[in-house]
């Protein structure tokens, strides 16, 4: 595995991985795709190299690259995992009640190591999905008086040629949400 390249996507940049492993190939999920989601939930080294089959001392390397090239990231998730308030936020200011460690274990049957690392992913989880949630939904509403007829995830599809509303897609302050349209002669 040798790093391809680290370009611009907008603002951030995106790093490549390269990969002769047969593995990676014939699973048909790229290696770079498997790392980066494992990062972003804080993976050890260890297991980084569990899941991508990258040498364990390559991953503490490749890690320390994604620390710097996804700072910004980084520091907010590594906020997210030492916030001890019993809510999560998302950007339009709604507060989640997560689950206690305590919950967790009795509850879930979780072990108190598991809990905690299952607690830290949900701090960081929680706010982006709901927030995601919140812009689809906040997009479904003004939309409501068009012809609507379906959403599913992330998707609205309409009947019949509409303009998009001005401003859809910025809810929020320093966050905007690109919308893609095409129109065709059968849904999809």
């Amino acid at each position: 595995i040798r790093i391809l390249s680290v370009k611009p996507l907008g603002e951030q940049p995106v790093i490549s991985l390269e990969t002769t492993s047969s593995t990676f190939i014939a699973e048909g999920f790229a290696v770079h795709n498997t790392f980066n989601f494992a990062m972003i939930y804080g993976a050890e080294d260890k297991t980084l190299s569990k899941r991508t089959g990258i040498p364990i001392d390559k991953c503490a390397m490749y890690k320390q690259l994604w620390f710097n090239t996804y700072s910004t990231g980084w520091h907010w998730m590594d906020e997210r995992m030492a916030d001890n308030s019993p809510y999560a936020e998302t950007l339009g200011g709604r507060m989640m009640l997560l689950p206690t460690v305590q919950e967790l274990v009795v509850d879930w049957g979780k072990s108190e190591r598991s809990a905690i690392n299952h607690l830290q992913t949900c701090r960081i989880n929680w706010p982006v999905q709901a927030t995601a949630a919140e812009l689809a939904k906040r997009s479904v509403l003004d939309i409501a008086d068009q012809d609507f007829r379906l959403s599913v995830h992330d998707e609205i599809l309409q009947d019949g040629y509409h303009e998009l509303p001005a401003g859809l897609g910025d809810y929020y302050q320093g966050l905007h949400t690109p919308f893609t349209t095409y129109q065709d002669r059968f849904w999809h």
